[in-house]
C-alpha cells in the first residue's frame, strides 16, 4: 500500500485593479505573485474508517501510518522578488483501540534569496478525537482536542503568521491578529443522539478555543479566546448534507470593529481533519 508520488503545482495571482497593495492594518493584501512547486513523497494508501466524527451519519476516512514529502519550488513575489522555496512535511496517523484516533504532523520550510534564508516556519500540529462513549442507551459523546504550534523566524513584513478562523479561534474571519509565533489549543465536546429527530441526524457541541500569538519579544503577545456552543444537522431527504450553527463569545476581545460575540452558520465543518494520503497528493504548500 506504500506509494511514491511526484507532484507539481503552479499558482498565479495577478490583479488588474486593486484598492491598495496592503491595507494599513495589514489585514488585506492584494499582491501579484507566481510560484511553482514540485514534490516527491511517499504515501500509505491505507486508512481507518469511522462514522459520525466530524460529519453526521456517514463514513469518514482517516490516514494510517507515516506519510511524507520533500517540496522544492520557485517563488516570484511582487514585494520580495524571486526566491527559492524548500520544505519538508511528515504526517503520522494512528487509531488506538478504546481510546481514539491521533494524527500528528510536522512541517518545516523557508525561502532562500541570495545569501539569506527567510520566512522560515516550523509547524507542529496534533489532532485527536476520542472513541464514542455511550451516554445511556440513546446518546453518544466524543471529545476533540487539537494543538498547533507555529514558530516563525526571519519573516519579512507582511509575511507574519496569521491567526484566524481557519487555524485558531473560530469566528475570527479577518487577519488582524498576526505575529512571529502562534500557539493554539482547541477543545470540543460533541453529543450525538442515536435516533433521528424529525428526520434529522443531529449533534450538539460545546467548544473552547485559545490562541496565543507572540511577537519577537517574549513580552509582546496577544491572547484571543473563544467559547461557545452549537448544533449540527443532516437531512438528505431535504437536501441538507450538512449544516452548522454556532454561537460564540470572545472575552477581552481586542479586534477593531468586531463584537465580542457572534452567530456563525455554514455548510462545511472547518474543523474536520483532512487525510492527505489517499487519492490525490495535497502535500504541496508554501505557508500562510
Amino acid at each position: 500500500l506504500l506509494r511514491m508520488i511526484i507532484s507539481g503545482r503552479m499558482n498565479n495571482y495577478n490583479y488588474l485593479s486593486r484598492p491598495f497593495k496592503r491595507s494599513a492594518d495589514g489585514a488585506q493584501i492584494f499582491l501579484n505573485r507566481t510560484y511553482f512547486l514540485g514534490s516527491i513523497g511517499f504515501a500509505n494508501w491505507d486508512y481507518y474508517v469511522e462514522h459520525s466524527v466530524y460529519y453526521l451519519g456517514q463514513a469518514e476516512y482517516f490516514s494510517k501510518g507515516l506519510n511524507g514529502a520533500l517540496i522544492l519550488g520557485f517563488d516570484n513575489d511582487e514585494e520580495l522578488q524571486k526566491r527559492f522555496y524548500s520544505g519538508l512535511q511528515l504526517d503520522y496517523g494512528k487509531y488506538f483501540n478504546h481510546f481514539g484516533y491521533m494524527d500528528t504532523r510536522v512541517s518545516y520550510g523557508g525561502f532562500t534569496k541570495k545569501n539569506s534564508y527567510q520566512q522560515i516556519l516550523f509547524r507542529f500540529s496534533n489532532n485527536f478525537f476520542s472513541s464514542p462513549v455511550k451516554l445511556g442507551r440513546r446518546f453518544v459523546m466524543r471529545q476533540f482536542v487539537s494543538t498547533t504550534i507555529n514558530l516563525g523566524f526571519n519573516r519579512p513584513l507582511g509575511k507574519e503568521i496569521v491567526m484566524n478562523n481557519a487555524n485558531g479561534v473560530r469566528g475570527i474571519f479577518i487577519n488582524y491578529v498576526r505575529g512571529m509565533r502562534s500557539y493554539v489549543f482547541n477543545f470540543e465536546t460533541d453529543v450525538y443522539p442515536t435516533f433521528k429527530i424529525l428526520g434529522f441526524y443531529s449533534s450538539a457541541f460545546a467548544f473552547a478555543d485559545v490562541a496565543l500569538v507572540q511577537q519577537n519579544s517574549l513580552s509582546g503577545y496577544t491572547l484571543t479566546q473563544g467559547y461557545g456552543a452549537g448544533l449540527r444537522l443532516r437531512n438528505l431527504a431535504m437536501g441538507i448534507g450538512y449544516f452548522e450553527i454556532t454561537f460564540a463569545y470572545y472575552p477581552n476581545l481586542n479586534i477593531p470593529n468586531m463584537k465580542p460575540y457572534a452567530a456563525i452558520g455554514g455548510f462545511e465543518n472547518k474543523r474536520a481533519s483532512v487525510g492527505d494520503n489517499f487519492f490525490e497528493p495535497t502535500l504541496l504548500s508554501t505557508d500562510n
